[in-house]
């Protein structure tokens, strides 16, 4: 809720006016036009909080728009390998595992853009 003494205050400071002045309809008309951008300007800040406790409570988490190369392999690689294993090691500098892990990466990423997408429209 908008404290309007509080706005009044700040409006009176804005045009340099001593208490309120209801004598004059311009400046009853710009207090009323000042009333509703406050009240507009609320709104917005409990919408922001809103969200922000959404983020907030794990309900969300933020991800990057476009995936990056390197967690898209790691997605891909998560539990194939240890770290540790010279036949992995192997396999890797091979040109067909790196061609089918560019295929992977570009099939993971379409998957990841056409989530972010979902969830764009989903929030419009």
């Amino acid at each position: 809720m908008t404290d309007l003494k509080k706005e009044y205050g700040v409006f009176a400071e804005h045009f340099g006016l001593p208490k309120p002045n209801e004598d004059n309809p311009i400046l009853q008309c710009s207090w009323l036009a000042w009333q509703k951008r406050a009240e507009l300007a609320q709104a917005e800040i409990n919408e922001l909080k809103q969200k922000l406790e959404k983020l907030e409570s794990g309900e969300f988490v933020l991800v990057p728009r476009e995936l990056p190369g390197h967690i898209a392999e790691s997605i891909i690689n998560k539990g194939e390998f240890l770290e540790s294993d010279p036949i992995w090691f192997g396999i890797m500098d091979t040109e067909y595992y790196k061609e089918r892990l560019k295929d992977k990466i570009y099939e993971l990423s379409l998957k990841h853009k056409s989530l972010i997408e979902a969830v764009e429209k989903d929030h419009e």
